[in-house]
């Protein structure tokens, strides 16, 4: 999966990095008449969970699924169809999944 750029989002980052380097000699960009703002969104932290989250290999995840899938255990199964229910209704629900050290709970999760 490749992360494409608008001209918009080369534009904000581009504000952004502006804005860190003016920030770190103590100056902002608001104190430049006319000169745009980068939207907030453009901080270090959420860009680079936004792209961990844009690198997944979606056919991989797929195929792991489809493996795990046959994997389950009836209980698991039982579990899954009835929060893959709740997900297809929109059906409000808290799930809690709770047992002794063994029993699969990070497998199913």
């Amino acid at each position: 999966m490749t992360l494409e750029l608008t001209d918009d989002d080369i534009h904000n980052r581009a504000l952004h990095h502006l804005q860190v380097i003016l920030s770190k000699n103590g100056r902002l960009l608001t104190k430049f008449p006319n000169m745009p703002i980068p939207p907030a969104i453009f901080n270090d932290e959420s860009n680079r969970l936004i792209r961990e989250e844009q690198e997944y290999d979606i056919e991989e995840l797929l195929k792991l699924a489809k493996d795990d899938f046959s994997s389950l255990n009836t209980e698991q199964r039982a579990i899954f169809d009835e929060v893959i229910k709740t997900v297809e209704t929109k059906t409000p629900a808290i799930f809690f999944v709770n047992g002794p050290g063994g029993t699969g709970k990070n497998f199913f999760i």
